[in-house]
């Protein structure tokens, strides 16, 4: 019995072809880490974005940082310092 599905589906090797293949549909974003999965090009945001580093919001889920409003999905996001003074 296999009980890690990446063993058989080549995440170790070097094409991790099943991660090229499959996409993730977010749903109510309980299980979808916005820093740590992977989102553009088979990367995640923290390898992306700088931003990650002063974030108040490292280890949070996709549902837990967006909220519908005015029919249109908003981020809130929050940072532990102030990234631009006027």
């Amino acid at each position: 019995m296999v009980e890690r599905f990446e063993e058989v589906c080549g995440e170790y090797s070097a094409l991790k072809w099943f991660n090229k293949e499959i996409t993730w549909k977010v749903g109510v974003g309980d299980k979808i880490r916005f820093w740590e999965d992977t989102w553009i090009n088979g990367e995640s945001l923290i390898n992306m974005f700088w931003l990650f580093l002063i974030s108040d919001k490292k280890n949070e889920v996709v549902g837990r940082i967006r909220i519908w409003r005015e029919d249109k999905w908003c981020w809130m996001l929050r940072w532990r310092k102030t990234l631009f003074e006027c």
